[in-house]
């Protein structure tokens, strides 16, 4: 069947048959030939996911699965490649980045590939005056407080000049490659093209390469339970699972020819408010949904955060707490506030109370009867929406907190994300990618930032972040932003995980502790072999 369809050009039907004649036999004669014609006629890397996505869009923080195809589809002018001692350590492979000893300029140096794809020193200009100017849509508040002018010096440099030495300006230079007018396709970019016969396929190809030519492409395959994932990729269906659930970690090890690795960054997880809602508006019903789910337990029993070092633990406001004790990726967390506990009853109580407090404020707006005394009637409790991920963490976990919501007096209907936003939701379980709180506490808590709302008290504390030019002011300031957030809870805090994602032996050039899957995906390859195969 896999000689048949190769000969008439249908590479992926001949690549599943040859792949399930090995799965019954392994040292089946001739499987290792028609590999290798699929190798040369039409590379493929599967890739086994739990949630999926199309792009990503860089102007607000950024999910898990965004976070994981926007290294594809939405490269970077400079991305995030590890953390250091002092924050985040980026690379950009279009130019050399070189700041002076006073911090108050930085010189961009382009190189020969850079101006092959139309990554020009004006274009990159016009786009730094962009994001400074309040008209255009790609203006970053945070941004524009602290450039100063840029200035083109000769044909291949750009030197930027800065009101004041920020602690770390080179995050500014994160921008989409597609924002530069100029820019032509270039090698590194992805399309994405959903399969219209299969809905749980999306294959990414190289735009600027034909099918055949060039890289491999990316076939992300999204299962609907982990189980059936880890069997996939232990029959060698998948190439590379993106998430193994913490509870699946121990038996994925087990599996023959397939490697668990663990990625550098923890992930935050959030419920974020619909404020459209007036209950949420009210922050007494918002600190009873912390106190009515059991945050801690639920870390150690179900994420099997047993042990302190692990890095999963209940968190008591959006950021990174960091993997072990002095983690750097920690520096924004206050590590002395702890997350409220879990008060089941207090929760029934705060949630009441905002409810009389909705229903005082409808009577007050109805006209005054003198013959009727005034009562206040509460209305029937209708059920808040929970949209979540299709992966199972995020799925496991919002049932779990369902059932506890439910029982306390605050019902809860789930509903499963889509690729398309769906605006049809109260409270969202969000797994949130903030790994450089610096710069991602604007994108998430500030005006106009993912959380939807942004108290005063709030915007003054990221304004004065954005002053920051020494590393002691940014900690004691994202301190204080951390306590706006648990005392008005804009964002309610959950947990963090650590994640891991397995992959088949055959599959080499992956990083032993990506920040991101597809940070290197240019180096990835497959040698598929029958031999070894279960």
């Amino acid at each position: 069947a896999a000689r048949q369809a190769i000969a008439s050009g249908d590479y992926a039907v001949a690549r599943q048959a040859a792949q399930r004649a090995i799965a019954i036999l392994p040292d089946v004669q001739g499987a290792q030939e028609i590999f290798d014609a699929l190798e040369r006629l039409a590379p493929q890397i599967a890739v086994g996911v739990g949630q999926q996505a199309l792009s990503a869009q860089s102007s607000s923080a950024r999910v898990w699965s965004k976070e994981r195809v926007g290294r594809l589809t939405d490269p970077q002018f400079v991305e995030l490649v590890r953390i250091g001692s002092e924050g985040g350590e980026y690379a950009c492979r279009w130019a050399e980045l070189e700041s002076d000893p006073a911090g108050l300029r930085l010189e961009v140096r382009f190189n020969d590939q850079a101006q092959q794809f139309g990554i020009t020193p004006e274009a990159v200009a016009l786009q730094l005056l962009r994001m400074a100017n309040p008209d255009e849509e790609d203006y970053r508040a945070d941004f524009a407080q602290v450039f100063s002018r840029v200035e083109l010096v000769g044909s291949q440099q750009v030197v930027i000049h800065w009101h004041y030495a920020h602690v770390k300006p080179v995050s500014f230079l994160q921008f989409p490659l597609a924002h530069l007018e100029s820019a032509t396709i270039f090698q590194d970019r992805y399309t994405a093209s959903p399969d219209t016969d299969d809905p749980r396929l999306v294959k990414f190809q190289m735009a600027s390469v034909k099918e055949g030519e060039g890289s491999p492409a990316i076939v992300e395959q999204n299962f609907p339970s982990d189980e059936e994932a880890l069997a996939a990729i232990s029959r060698g269906d998948v190439d590379v699972l993106d998430q193994v659930p913490p509870w699946q970690i121990e038996q994925a090890a087990q599996l023959r020819d397939v490697t668990v690795s663990t990625y550098r960054m923890p992930t935050v997880h959030v419920l974020l408010c619909n404020y459209k809602n007036p209950v949420l508006n009210r922050r007494e019903f918002r600190r009873a949904l912390c106190y009515g789910i059991d945050r801690p337990r639920m870390v150690v029993e179900v994420l099997g955060g047993r042990e302190a070092s692990s890095g999963f633990r209940a968190l008591s406001a959006p950021l990174p707490a960091g993997i072990a004790i002095n983690d750097a990726i920690g520096y924004a967390y206050k590590q002395d506030v702890q997350p409220l506990p879990y008060e089941p009853r207090l929760a029934v109580v705060l949630a009441m109370s905002a409810r009389t407090a909705l229903a005082k404020q409808a009577l007050s707006r109805e006209p005054k009867s003198s013959e009727q005394p005034e009562e206040v009637v509460l209305p029937e409790v209708e059920p808040l929406v929970l949209l979540h991920p299709t992966d199972a963490v995020s799925r496991t976990m919002c049932q779990l907190i369902k059932r506890q919501l439910d029982t306390i007096g605050i019902p809860i209907e789930l509903k499963e994300e889509t690729v398309h936003d769906d605006p049809d939701w109260d409270l969202r379980y969000a797994e949130l990618c903030l790994w450089e709180p610096v710069v991602d506490c604007r994108k998430l808590l500030g005006p106009g930032g993912l959380a939807g709302r942004c108290s005063p008290t709030m915007a003054l504390a990221l304004r004065e972040l954005d002053r920051t030019i020494n590393w002691n002011d940014a900690r004691s300031r994202l301190h204080r932003i951390h306590q706006i957030a648990f005392d008005d809870l804009p964002v309610i805090p959950l947990w963090q995980t650590v994640n891991h994602f397995a992959y088949r032996e055959s599959l080499s050039g992956l990083t032993k502790s990506p920040v991101s899957l597809y940070q290197d995906v240019a180096q990835w390859q497959v040698t598929y072999g029958t031999a070894s195969n279960p």
